[in-house]
């Protein structure tokens, strides 16, 4: 489930499946809604909290882990959260809805 207070026009895509949230430091699982065929729909159902990022007194990031996160799903988070940091992150153009 998505926090409360979270802004959908702060979420952006990483990869198929994965969203990171730049304001709350939260990286979610993108769970879509499925055909009778089992293909995907592209409806989003639910954000699955999959783990959060937390800077570190000398500049590191540190993941906490709930679920099954790969490594490249990590790797962009953290980039992004250090593009936001220094001012550099685009904003996103299109939102969820």
């Amino acid at each position: 489930m998505l926090d409360k207070n979270a802004n959908l026009e702060n979420l952006y895509k990483i990869g198929t499946g994965w969203v990171y949230d730049t304001e709350n430091s939260k990286g979610y699982i993108v769970k879509r809604e499925r055909t009778s065929r089992g293909y995907y729909n592209g409806r989003v159902i639910d954000f699955i909290p999959a783990f959060e990022l937390q800077k570190t007194a000398d500049g590191k990031y540190n993941s906490r882990i709930m679920l099954t996160v790969p490594a490249g799903v990590l790797r962009k988070a953290v980039e992004m959260a250090q593009l936001k940091e220094k001012g550099n992150l685009e904003a996103r153009k299109r939102r969820y809805r």
